[in-house]
């Protein structure tokens, strides 16, 4: 009897040892599985995060020196708006051009009955730096026939950059300035004037940052909306377009008031 319940006590201490051991086992599990299922969360937070900063950092554009013009408000005086019917310009414009400072211009002047042609490196569709506006480029600069235009807008943004970089759109910009035609340019615009080498003694304006480049050009700053030297017509930013649209108006014109 004592043999019998020796036995029985060894089979309860042995089973009591397992089923600790087992325990014991499946709490190393459990927090061995719940340090993973952590481990995960944090990994998944951790990608939703990047996930989250790549979208933002997509669908915000890289900052630019033009991106924050403090544009001053212009009071119009009463203005007679020509008949520019017949009148051809040439838009000289890139990828990463300024949205308004490119379609505002050209709606303007086609609505007082000018043809505006849009010219680039390519015939190809770009795109604005600082909006989703696209335009379709129409004909390559290369096969521009600068004597069938009476003037040439470059608008500003990054595309005057791009253009400038361009040897040979460079040369054809000079090109176009020996002409002596009405040469509109805002903003960065006249980078691609810079690039000529051309503007010695000319008197222009553009983005405010760009004083210093305009002056090493050899051209003289003036910090006002709207430049006009010979047939060189300049104005700094968007808020300038009112007069800087008149300008262009006015010159084409043979209005005196651009003089």
């Amino acid at each position: 009897m004592k043999k019998h319940l020796g036995i029985l006590v060894l089979l309860m201490v042995f089973i009591v040892v397992v089923g600790c051991s087992v325990e014991n086992e499946e709490e190393g599990m459990a927090e061995k599985d719940t340090s993973l299922e952590e481990e995960i969360d944090n990994e998944n937070e951790h990608k939703d995060g990047e996930n989250k900063q790549e979208a933002e950092s997509t669908e915000r554009r890289v900052p630019s020196k033009d991106d924050h013009v403090e544009e001053e408000e212009i009071e119009l005086e009463p203005w007679e708006a020509p008949d520019l019917t017949g009148k051809k310009i040439l838009v000289l414009i890139a990828e990463g051009f300024h949205d308004t400072e490119t379609t505002v211009p050209i709606d303007f002047l086609e609505r007082l009955g000018a043809v505006t042609t849009l010219a680039g490196p390519e015939i190809e569709e770009v795109g604005a730096y600082n909006s989703r506006v696209t335009l379709q480029v129409e004909i390559p600069f290369y096969e521009v026939d600068i004597e069938e235009y009476d003037a040439l807008l470059i608008p500003g943004g990054r595309s005057p950059m791009l253009l400038s970089n361009i040897e040979e759109v460079v040369e054809f910009t000079k090109n176009f300035l020996d002409t002596r035609k009405p040469i509109a340019s805002i903003c960065q615009g006249p980078r691609l004037l810079i690039a000529t080498k051309d503007i010695d003694g000319k008197t222009l304006t553009a983005a405010t940052f760009m004083e210093d480049d305009l002056v090493n050009a050899g051209a003289v700053f003036h910090n006002e909306p709207v430049v006009i030297d010979d047939f060189l017509i300049t104005s700094r930013d968007p808020g300038d377009l009112p007069l800087f649209n008149r300008a262009i108006a006015d010159m084409l014109s043979g209005n005196p008031n651009s003089d």
